[in-house]
């Protein structure tokens, strides 16, 4: 197997990323709002979007300021 498609196993590899992923498929959203939606802090929220995006860079949410 190829270094990237090891590298999105790993990622598709939790529940909650891939919880996240589908919540960023329908629409782009703010990581609160993910938290809300998951059901999970937004702590745990930033650490899986930092994992995704270090590992495959295509995480796409914006955090309100």
């Amino acid at each position: 197997m190829a270094q990237n498609q090891l590298e999105i196993i790993k990622i598709i590899g939790d529940s909650s990323r891939i919880s996240i992923i589908k919540a960023l498929y329908q629409k782009s959203r703010y990581v609160e709002e993910l938290a809300q939606l998951l059901d999970l802090s937004i702590s745990t929220i930033s650490f899986h979007l930092k994992k995704m995006e270090k590992e495959i860079g295509r995480a796409s949410c914006r955090e309100r300021v």
